[in-house]
């Protein structure tokens, strides 16, 4: 997963599509530690439009929230179902397939989607090159 994917993750979130239903169903973004100064942080949207983000280390900031479009959420959920998101495997780390080619000191991120009756976590190391073939 590369920094484009993720900025294409929180444009989406910016579109407009869909309803909304219970309060707890929710996307969060959490990267990882590298060996440097690799920002740390976690960002969760909210199905009700709340964004919150929680800085780690190597951030700007420790805290913020702001009140998006309640139907950005249901954008994005649309979005990750129409680019196989829900398919993917739940590991793409180390000692996992598709992870055959490893950088050591990389930071990592994790996408978890609570949607319903569907929960997906999909984990990425970022020194992960797959299969080269």
């Amino acid at each position: 997963m590369s920094r484009a994917i993720i900025a294409l993750i929180c444009v989406s979130v910016m579109s407009t599509v869909a309803r909304g239903q219970t309060p707890t169903d929710r996307v969060i973004l959490e990267r990882t530690a590298c060996f440097g100064f690799c920002p740390v942080y976690t960002v969760e949207i909210s199905r009700g439009g709340l964004v919150a983000f929680t800085g780690k280390a190597h951030v700007l900031k420790t805290e913020a929230t702001r009140q998006i479009e309640s139907t950005a959420f249901s954008s994005l959920i649309s979005y990750l179902d129409r680019e196989g998101f829900f398919g993917l495997d739940s590991s793409y780390t180390p000692g996992n397939p598709g992870c055959t080619h490893v950088m050591t000191d990389q930071p990592g991120a994790t996408i978890s989607v609570i949607d319903g009756v569907r929960t997906k976590q999909v984990k990425f190391y970022y020194g992960c090159r797959g299969d080269r073939t």
